[in-house]
């Protein structure tokens, strides 16, 4: 990892304004995210997989066999074609995931055979093709850029093969949500609270997490009970608890660059 803007600022002693010691300001950090998070093999899915389901949230596709294709189940699912190869049915399925299908598929019909069945899903999801698997994160927009996000109520991931036997990495996309690659802020503050009870921190942007731990005056670790940090914009708070005078604080927030 290359660090390319490394700022260590030491504050004037006593201002008591903010920490007492700012240890560093980490300003561009190159981070690879974790955008691709749940997992599932497809090196099977040929035709002899027609009707498969394969259940991302909201959205079921169903893979089905041009020369026969007309579902057998409900007629929302989302249809996509499938091959003699496997590699050209993932790359169906991608397609329909990541939204760049047609929005109808005019040859594969719904249940009722009276119209063209969907084409593209509607969920906030971003997929890869990695070997025979097919990876998945959340995203902005279907399609879009892999994001951390909260999602509502609980995101399913299931699968329903005739012939393959391969199943979801984890049954529950916000189990262990994605994070866009991007740059990184980080700060670390390090101070004793001395009389006061709250210990702002300005930071040049709104972290998206803090953490700190204590130690006593002769380095020995301490657990705070009643301890706590506040985000509010830019500035972190540390109220102090019961953190005693000149104990040591270190606290560290990280953020994405704005």
């Amino acid at each position: 990892m290359t660090l390319t803007a490394l700022d260590i600022h030491q504050l004037a002693a006593g201002g008591k304004a903010a920490a007492d010691k700012v240890l560093a300001h980490i300003t561009n950090i190159p981070d690879a995210g974790i955008p691709y998070t749940q997992e599932i093999p497809l090196s099977d899915l040929v035709l002899a997989e027609h009707q498969c389901l394969i259940t991302i949230g909201g959205d079921v596709y169903q893979g089905l066999d041009p020369a026969t294709g007309t579902q057998t189940t409900a007629n929302s699912n989302i249809a996509f074609v499938l091959s003699a190869t496997a590699g050209a049915s993932r790359a169906n399925l991608y397609a329909a995931i990541m939204g760049t299908a047609d929005a109808l598929h005019a040859t594969l019909l719904n249940k009722d055979g009276d119209a063209p069945a969907p084409g593209i899903g509607t969920e906030r999801v971003h997929a890869k093709l990695v070997g025979t698997s097919l990876v998945l994160c959340t995203a902005d927009t279907v399609g879009g850029d892999p994001v951390a996000r909260a999602v509502d109520g609980v995101f399913t991931l299931s699968a329903n093969f005739n012939v393959s036997a391969a199943v979801w990495s984890n049954t529950r996309l916000n189990t262990t949500p994605g994070q866009a690659p991007g740059v990184r802020k980080y700060s670390v503050y390090q101070f004793a609270p001395g009389t006061r009870t709250t210990v702002p921190m300005v930071l040049a942007y709104t972290p998206d997490f803090v953490a700190f731990r204590v130690r006593t005056a002769a380095g020995v670790t301490k657990v705070s009970g009643t301890g706590t940090l506040t985000i509010s914009g830019s500035v972190v708070t540390l109220t102090t608890g019961d953190i005693g005078a000149t104990d040591i604080v270190t606290v560290e927030a990280w953020g994405d660059v704005e």
